[in-house]
């Protein structure tokens, strides 16, 4: 995975995670709400390569001067789900070498939230009616490759930190994670060029955090503070492009495929654990 298929495939992100922070900050100026559900769904039509508002456009060209096939299937679920995730992502990746191939299907899941007015959010700690367990412990119950989505003005994150929100080069006190101080980040150092002035403001639109570390803070209400989960996160370009498609994060089980997908027998049909609102799959390779 190079550097130049890596810049490109950040560039969806950037414009969904921008797309995503406008939404919020505009809502915030008219004292108007927005449901996490409607941002989720915007961002999941962005990600469909063959939707009209898609996020790929142009990309999918680059992607293909680099030798590099890229394509999305998006599908949409009428029935509750179960398991407490939003989306559910698969990657199927194939790769040609000279004499050797490399061909994997993983998935994650994702639950999605929206930090408030206030900066936090109301219901992170949610409990899922008749499970008495947390959204948290019932991805975690299927794969350790569960995430959090969280929806966030830009804007916001500036009273938390002194320099640009995608650098945190200087944090809020207390707040620090080794991810945020990779030498990637220095953008004085021009490790991504690409970047504008104006996608690094809105970059943080959408905040990476693991499941894990959601359910390992014990909870004294259903609400989070926006500084209670910053120190785990990461932004959704870093985590899309440099961990979930390289493959350092996923899970190729049967089960989380099936939940991802949202694809069962028969045996399954009555089954409480149906699988996710939005499953979204990615084709990816040379060959």
């Amino acid at each position: 995975m190079t550097d130049a298929i890596k810049e490109l495939l950040f560039r969806p992100c950037l414009d969904i995670s921008g797309h995503v922070g406008r939404r919020l900050e505009n809502r915030l100026r008219m004292n108007q709400s927005i449901d996490e559900r409607a941002l989720t769904e915007d961002l999941v039509d962005r990600f469909d390569s063959s939707s009209g508002v898609s996020s790929w456009s142009g990309v999918l060209d680059r992607l293909r001067d680099q030798q590099i096939h890229l394509n999305t299937s998006i599908k949409k679920a009428t029935r509750e789900h179960q398991v407490g995730a939003d989306i559910g992502i698969t990657i199927r990746r194939s790769i040609y070498q000279r004499d050797a191939r490399s061909s994997s299907t993983y998935a994650v899941l994702v639950q999605c939230k929206r930090i408030d007015a206030e900066g936090s959010v109301s219901d992170f700690f949610h409990e899922v009616k008749g499970s008495g367990k947390r959204q948290s412990a019932l991805m975690l119950d299927i794969t350790p490759s569960s995430f959090y989505f969280i929806f966030t003005p830009p804007a916001l994150l500036k009273t938390y930190c002194t320099v640009e929100p995608i650098a945190f080069a200087s944090s809020a006190p207390g707040c620090s994670s080794p991810v945020w101080n990779m030498g990637c980040f220095e953008f004085d150092s021009q490790a991504f060029p690409f970047l504008s002035a104006e996608q690094k403001a809105q970059a943080t639109g959408i905040l990476v955090v693991p499941a894990l570390a959601v359910q390992a803070q014990e909870a004294r209400g259903k609400s989070a503070a926006i500084r209670d989960f910053l120190p785990n996160s990461l932004p959704f370009w870093y985590w899309f492009g440099e961990l979930l498609i390289p493959g350092f994060i996923g899970d190729s089980s049967e089960r989380t495929l099936s939940v991802a997908k949202n694809v069962f027998g028969p045996e399954d049909s009555r089954s409480e654990e149906f699988g996710v609102r939005y499953s979204v799959q990615f084709g990816f390779g040379n060959g």
